[in-house]
């Protein structure tokens, strides 16, 4: 057994076809098939189904397949961790952010400044959900994650490592032209007849607003309105549909007619951090990442 054979058997495994995964290895179709079939002679059992039009797995294939990419995970992280001795000059690193951390970390210039500092290096950067990004985070697909999260924060995986930088608070998001506009600070129940514009569920600012409403045993008579987007919140509020929660610091830099009022019976605190898998490599990029990340919010928020 071989790493080669592993990488055919899994491309195999992902794309359903010898033909397909012969095109994508570059390598011919029959010594694809007598690579796996070696394979299978050394383990004594089949791993593919190849009677029907697509190839599947058999059970033994997709419990090998598990192991396998567990293997390819490691060897990544490998070559990941050697790369690193040469220096923050040469290697690779994927950062991982989500809509809510846009606007608190000032992601694109964060990028920027690494990018700039380090221009050798091979940087990628992927946006998505709380959710997905800890799982990616996890198996080894995101090197370190700009995040939002709250106090034993459930979503967090035992395997992925949170470092707190900051935190925050959440006020009520309005428009200038607002019956409250004249005010500093609300209870939340003063909210009564706005429609709320929220954040997704599965965030953390959503999972502080919702536990917030719960214990002021408050709820909107009006169907709140729901986005992924912290720009589209703003912009809604702005076009005067609803109220919001933001961090004043985040609203005032893009909306500037907005007001954002003090909640006086709840405290909806969120906290900024870094996350990184916990047994994943450590490279000297990473490393570079994580300070830049740590000086670049010294004064936040």
């Amino acid at each position: 057994m071989n790493l080669c054979q592993l990488e055919y058997f899994a491309t195999v495994a992902e794309v359903g076809s010898f033909r397909r995964a012969a095109a994508r290895l570059y390598v011919s179709q029959a010594a694809l098939s007598q690579q796996i079939k070696q394979l299978e002679h050394e383990l004594g059992v089949p791993l593919l189904e190849r009677s029907k039009p697509q190839i599947r797995l058999t059970p033994p294939g997709q419990v090998f397949l598990d192991r396998v990419k567990r293997i390819q995970t490691e060897i990544d992280a490998a070559r990941a961790e050697m790369s690193g001795f040469a220096g923050v000059q040469h290697g690779r690193l994927t950062v991982g952010t989500t809509t809510a951390t846009t606007g608190e970390f000032q992601v694109p210039s964060l990028i920027a400044a690494f990018a700039k500092r380090h221009s050798q290096v091979e940087l990628m950067v992927r946006q998505q959900t709380s959710s997905d990004l800890f799982k990616l985070i996890a198996e080894g697909a995101v090197d370190v994650g700009l995040v939002i999260v709250q106090a034993q924060d459930a979503r967090i995986p035992p395997d992925i490592r949170v470092e707190p930088l900051y935190t925050f608070g959440l006020g009520v998001v309005i428009s200038s032209e607002h019956r409250l506009a004249g005010r500093e600070r609300i209870g939340l129940r003063e909210l009564e007849g706005e429609r709320l514009i929220l954040s997704s569920s599965g965030s953390a600012p959503r999972a502080a607003i919702d536990r917030a409403l719960k214990d002021a045993d408050f709820a909107p008579s009006l169907a709140p309105f729901e986005t992924t987007d912290p720009a589209m919140m703003l912009a809604l509020v702005a076009e005067g549909l609803g109220a919001g929660f933001a961090h004043s610091g985040t609203v005032k830099s893009a909306f500037p007619r907005l007001k954002v009022l003090e909640i006086a019976d709840a405290d909806l605190t969120c906290t900024a951090a870094l996350a990184w898998a916990e047994r994943g490599p450590r490279t000297a990029a990473i490393a570079a990442f994580v300070d830049l990340a740590r000086e670049w919010t010294r004064d936040y928020p």
